[in-house]
């Protein structure tokens, strides 16, 4: 069998991609081993740049280029309604939406005992920060419907609720199809759903 080295470690390193399998991770390097030098070499140049420019912003954990993200730095948005998102993907996905006007908090994860991942190890101890300090009245838990998701979104509505007791809390999973999750649901079905929850969360 024909095989590079360079091209199978290239391959390896984009299979930790999600959403790459190692069959496509093999596609695309050596789709990129064929390229002009001059291509890769500006694909090397941007990577290095976003690694030295990327952060977790230090208020919600979003991807960030500075010490806040755009959207915490805006005065536009409304801080009383916070969406609670796993990952930096279902923020993304509901912000294309173009139905949320309010703020983020990324937990970074989900709770998964495969995965040894538990509560605490999310980024759970800035939110009670937040939830302590600021002007959040409402909040959409905006996890994933699957089993995983829907026992970190329970143990959400605990935390917040011991915090903040007044604070009316609703799910976004409630409104999605079994299996979905914001950063992966058709663009149609996430605005409805998020319509839906910002509906409810203001009863």
């Amino acid at each position: 069998m024909y095989s590079l080295s360079t091209v199978t470690a290239l391959a390896r390193a984009l299979v930790h991609i999600p959403g790459i399998g190692y069959r496509t991770a093999g596609r695309y390097a050596l789709e990129l081993s064929s390229v002009p030098a001059q291509q890769r070499r500006e694909l090397l140049e941007a990577l290095q740049h976003m690694d030295e420019a990327i952060r977790s912003c230090v208020r919600c954990y979003a991807v960030a280029e500075a010490e806040l993200c755009p959207i915490c730095l805006s005065s536009a948005r409304d801080q009383s309604l916070l969406c609670i998102v796993e990952t930096f993907g279902d923020l993304v996905a509901i912000e294309q939406t173009g139905s949320y006007r309010g703020i983020y908090h990324v937990l970074g994860g989900r709770v998964s005992p495969v995965e040894q991942c538990s509560f605490l190890d999310l980024n759970v101890s800035v939110l009670g920060d937040r939830l302590k300090g600021e002007t959040v009245e409402r909040v959409i838990v905006g996890s994933a419907r699957t089993p995983e998701s829907e026992i970190t979104a329970s143990m959400l509505f605990d935390f917040v609720q011991s915090i903040k007791s007044n604070t009316s809390v609703v799910f976004l999973n409630q409104y999605l199809p079994p299996g979905a999750s914001p950063a992966f649901a058709a663009s149609h079905v996430l605005k409805d759903a998020i319509e839906q929850a910002k509906n409810a969360v203001d009863l």
